[in-house]
């Protein structure tokens, strides 16, 4: 779909070169998707809790093993959509969504 949902994933995007997006956009983009971000845990914390906790972890989890375990999954994340979204391979192929979902 050509869908950027992520900064992780518009920024591998352009790490990896080529013509799929330009520096510009990218970090349209990403401003977008924080301030997006941003804006939707504000709205949730207004309308659904009553004190504002950001990244809530169980008590037993460190704040770095948190950390860690969201670097691993995007690694993983940005690695699929690399390896499906935006090889040559695939183009025409709609269901790579289905491996990246």
């Amino acid at each position: 779909s050509g869908g950027h949902y992520n900064p992780a994933v518009t920024l591998a995007i352009l790490l990896r070169g080529g013509d799929l997006i330009i520096v510009k956009y990218a970090l349209a983009y990403m401003v977008m998707q924080l301030a997006g971000g941003v804006s939707a845990g504000l709205l949730s914390a207004l309308f659904v809790y009553a004190d504002f906790e950001v990244a809530k972890v169980q008590p037993s989890v460190e704040w770095p093993e948190a950390l860690l375990c969201e670097v691993i999954v995007t690694f993983f994340l940005c690695s699929v959509v690399l390896h499906t979204a935006t090889v040559s391979s695939t183009a025409g192929n709609k269901y790579y969504g289905l491996a990246i979902g």
